[in-house]
């Protein structure tokens, strides 16, 4: 999966979910790596739509996906070796994942 494609997928579950809603708000709940996709997802449709969501719900939040990897606990006892960061951080950037919810 990728940033990307998570976010497309859920614009795509937020159409069906409006198609048969109504005029019911449409709220955005993410938990943990789904925090990142909630705000994704809720800042594209306010930007290239003129959408607003009646509300983002986050459970678990991280500030950007960089951040998070480098604090799970497991990543504590890799943080000390040489590489750490270019092997295992920055191949997230250059792999497009970001989850930036902290923009």
């Amino acid at each position: 999966p990728t940033e990307r494609g998570l976010t497309t997928d859920a614009l795509a579950l937020y159409d069906w979910a409006k198609a048969r809603s109504g005029n019911s708000s449409i709220l955005f709940w993410g938990h943990s790596l789904g925090t990142g996709v909630a705000t994704n997802t809720a800042r594209k449709l306010q930007e290239e739509r003129g959408v607003q969501v009646g509300a983002v719900i986050l459970e678990s939040p991280y500030t950007n996906i960089r951040e998070a990897a480098a604090n799970i606990p497991v990543a504590l006892i890799y943080r000390q070796f040489p590489g750490f960061e270019y092997l295992f951080l920055d191949s997230l950037a250059l792999n497009n994942m970001f989850f930036s919810s902290d923009e």
